[in-house]
This record gives structure tokens, sequence and C-alpha cells, in this order.
């Protein structure tokens, strides 16, 4: 069995993982304190966006091969949905909060260009992890046009050495750049993945998965610990997120946690809407903060719930009238899928 070769509930359990940390990370950032522990909630984008690749590399491989031209348009084209959707939903968010607007305005079209597509400069877009996933997708392109395995083995050490030289040395230190390099580690990660009898491995990694919990734990504790001395950077951030998500992965197919209700609700929500899901909770908690003040911890963490749950309902709903209604299906797999 290839990796994602059919549909993955534990792989789905992941994404829920993701998205729930996401809700709650926003939450607390919004409503209590807009840096709050950093150590313990960058994995969230840096794993949305390594999935992505991930998946994009072991979907897509065997099938770019046989129609390159075909599959690649399908690929590029899906990053043109992302900066579709980055451009209208920050719209929205201006209409929210007209005061980024006025930023804005002070800047000129290059400028604009360079915050937006970098994440750097006077104006700060939202959902700048979009414009990183599409960069991710178009750059995928080119991956999955090398056959060779040594090569994506090759690729992988390069990318992982170009995260610690670019932070190191303040070269092309960008937030898209950064978090694109992630994205393509997926998809290279993707790539290999494929290419191995996953089932066989997942039996024997699935025996020690408390090994992964512990290098999780291990490398966290140090980042926390000598948060001083270590120049923290993605180039940690993306170990210690892979071991994490490992970790869950490997968890959910060991105690089978995927057959539990709630997992079950998780996964035909959240990880089956992950894209809808990450855009409706950022605009929603954006809305509701017109009206709230921040508050304490408690109140945060009523808040997460709150949203988690709107979230989820809202979700469910979607898979009640995208199964009722077909051209609303079309028009919802159109954007989202």
């Amino acid at each position: 069995m290839r990796f994602l070769e059919k549909r993955d509930d534990d792989f789905d359990i992941v994404k829920s993982f993701l998205v729930v940390s996401m809700i709650i990370a926003h939450s607390f950032q919004v409503f209590y304190i807009p840096i709050y522990n950093k150590h313990l909630t960058y994995y969230v984008l840096v794993g949305f966006v390594f999935l992505s690749g991930l998946t994009i590399g072991s979907v897509y491989q065997e099938k770019f091969l046989t129609k390159p031209g075909v599959y690649g348009w399908v690929i590029i084209s899906r990053a043109l949905k992302l900066l579709g959707i980055f451009i209208f939903a920050n719209a929205i968010i201006m209409l929210l909060a007209p005061n980024t607007i006025l930023q804005s305005r002070e800047l000129g079209l290059t400028d604009l260009l360079v915050s937006a597509l970098l994440r750097d400069g006077g104006a700060r877009f939202s959902f700048a992890v979009l414009i990183a996933i599409g960069f991710t997708f178009v750059g995928s392109v080119a991956l999955l046009s090398w056959r060779r395995h040594l090569v994506d083995f090759l690729c992988w050490g390069l990318m992982i050495s170009a995260l610690w030289v670019i932070e190191i040395m303040g070269i092309l230190d960008f937030y898209t750049v950064k978090m694109t390099i992630v994205g393509l580690i997926g998809v290279s990660s993707g790539k290999m993945l494929s290419s191995v009898n996953w089932g066989k491995i997942r039996s024997t990694l699935s025996k020690w998965y408390f090994a992964a919990w512990a290098c999780y734990i291990t490398y966290q504790a140090s980042l926390i610990a000598f948060d001083e001395t270590w120049r923290l950077n993605m180039g940690h951030y993306i170990n210690v997120t892979i071991f994490l998500l490992l970790a869950v992965y490997l968890t959910s197919y060991r105690i089978g946690l995927s057959n539990y209700g709630a997992a079950k609700l998780l996964n035909k929500t959240l990880a089956k809407h992950m894209l809808f899901a990450y855009l409706f909770h950022l605009i929603f908690l954006r809305f509701f903060a017109k009206f709230i003040q921040r508050g304490n911890f408690p109140f945060a963490f009523v808040v997460s719930l709150i949203t988690l749950t709107i979230t989820i309902l809202v979700a469910l709903s979607i898979n009640t009238l995208t199964g009722k209604y077909k051209a609303l299906n079309r028009t919802y797999s159109l954007v989202f899928r």
C-alpha cells in the first residue's frame, strides 16, 4: 500500500488536530495575547503548509508521470485558486477592519505586492499562508517531474539546510519564502513515501509511537529551555513539527483513534473542510473582535470552544447542503477542493 493511495482516516486525524490547534491558538492571539505561547503554536501553520506539500507529492506522483501536462495544469490551477481566495478573503477582512485599508493606501504598488507575496513591508495582509501554499504547488510541478528518488532525498536535505542559511545569514529572510521551502520539503517527503510499502512501514513504526513522542517532547523542551541561547528559526520548527505530526499519526493508528465518535465527527468536518475551516474561523474571530474586547485566559478559552463548535456546525451544514444540491456541491468543490 502506497502512502495516501486511498483515504487514510489516521491522516485525517492529523489534519483535524491541526485545525483544532489552529482555532485555539488564533482565539488566544486575538482575545488574550497577540504573541501567545509562540513555542507551542508555531507547528500549526508549519504543519498546515507541510501537509499540503506532502499530499501533493504523494497523491500526484504517479499521476504526474503518466500525464505531466494535464496534472501540471491541475496543480497550477489550484495555486491560482488560492491566490483568488487570498484576495477575496482579505477584501472581507478590510471591510471588518478598515484601518488596514488606510495602511495600504500609504504604500506604492510595488510595496503592496512585496507585502502581499512575501509578507514584508508596511501592509499586513491576512491569510499569508495561502500564498506560501500556492508557491508550493507551483514548485511541486518541477519536483514531480524528477523521477529519481535520490534527487528527492538530495532536495530534501538542501531545503532543510536552506532554512538555516536563510535565517542565520539573513538572505531572503521572508515569511513566504521560508514557508514555501517547508511546503517543498513536504512535496519531496510525499514523493519518497509514495515509493515505499507504507502499510508495512506504518505497522512497524506504530509499535514505537512513544519514541516519536519522546523525540518531540525532548526537542520541544530544548527549544523552550534554551530560548535565549538558541536562535529559534524555521529549521528547528520544521523538525519538531514533523516529530509531532508523526507522533499523532502513529498514535491514532495504534489505538484506532479514528474509530471513536468524536474523532469521526472531526474528520468529516474539520479534516474534510480544512481550507474552509481555516478561512471561516479567522473571519469569524475578526468579526467577533469588533464587539468584544480582549479578556483573560478563561475568556479566551471559552471563545476558542465557541469558535470550534460553530466551525464544526457550519461544516456539518455544508455536508448536508452539498449532498442535497448538486449545483452547490460543484460550486463548493470548485472553490475549496
